[in-house]
């Protein structure tokens, strides 16, 4: 295990482009992470998340498809394997899948570096274990928005993000929901409503409030929603470029205006303000 002893960089790569990514959340305080997928195609995966009492390992060899929901392995390159080791407390779990010259998949388990049984109890452990890689590295979320809202409705997106606890990869899962050609106005609201708290990072902000934006007939409650979310963008230059791209499709429902208004107003840097302000017509 001495792979948990190593300093970590934090970098990302993921969904074909490459990002710079800091990351702690709840049991981890150290992240690392290279992976590199489309959709349900995993090129490269090499994860280390580390804290107190758990750390998490995964390494790809060669070219893993998975399942979108529940996320599993569907199959590994003739040759390659997929490792992945979870210390928790003193308890230390590892399993090894490693594909034949046939794509055939067997399965190696250890518990505490001791050979076991790959058991229910073992594959219930894998399955929680990589559903949570799955969700938090953000690996094909655009599949698995897409079977949820086809299986369950809009709204079992939004309790997919609330069992994630990274910003950029509940990002994703919005993202992949607003490029649904159709969406209910209570389930826009919602995404309006919903991130003008769930995000610290003005970049994951502006992506959604952008996307959001280059909507067709946003209803009114919809758009106050979205100004208000374009108050909680801390930089002033940022947030007065979001309104001048919004002004244009700004419907002339005096609310929606009011409601620009009082966002623009409360601007602190006056350029930008006069910038913002001067953009509604």
């Amino acid at each position: 295990m001495k792979w948990f002893k190593s300093a970590l960089v934090c970098g990302l790569l993921v969904a074909g482009g490459v990002q710079s990514a800091f990351a702690q959340w709840r049991d981890f305080s150290s992240v690392s992470e290279n992976i590199k997928s489309t959709d349900n195609i995993i090129t490269e995966m090499r994860l280390q998340w580390v804290g107190d009492y758990r750390q998490v390992k995964a390494q790809l060899q060669g070219t893993m498809e998975i399942l979108a929901d529940p996320p599993a392995i569907k199959s590994i390159s003739p040759g390659g394997s997929f490792a992945l080791e979870e210390k928790n407390g003193n308890q230390y779990r590892k399993l090894l899948v490693e594909s034949d010259s046939k794509g055939a998949l067997s399965y190696r388990y250890e518990v505490q570096a001791e050979n076991a049984v790959f058991s229910s109890i073992a594959q219930q452990w894998f399955a929680a274990l990589f559903l949570e890689i799955v969700r938090e590295a953000g690996i094909n979320s655009r599949q698995r928005t897409q079977g949820l809202v086809d299986r369950y409705g809009e709204n079992a997106v939004f309790q997919e993000i609330d069992q994630i606890e990274r910003e950029r990869s509940k990002r994703f899962y919005y993202e992949r929901l607003l490029e649904q050609e159709t969406l209910s106005d209570s389930t826009l609201l919602k995404i309006a409503t919903r991130i003008q708290h769930e995000f610290a990072a003005d970049a994951n902000l502006r992506i959604i409030i952008s996307d959001m934006t280059t909507r067709p007939k946003l209803d009114t409650a919809t758009w106050q929603a979205l100004l208000k979310a374009v108050a909680e963008v801390n930089n002033d230059a940022t947030r007065a470029n979001l309104l001048i791209d919004m002004a244009a499709a700004l419907p002339a429902d005096s609310r929606v205006q009011s409601a620009y208004r009082t966002t623009a107003s409360g601007i602190r840097t006056e350029v930008e303000k006069k910038r913002a302000l001067s953009a509604l017509k």
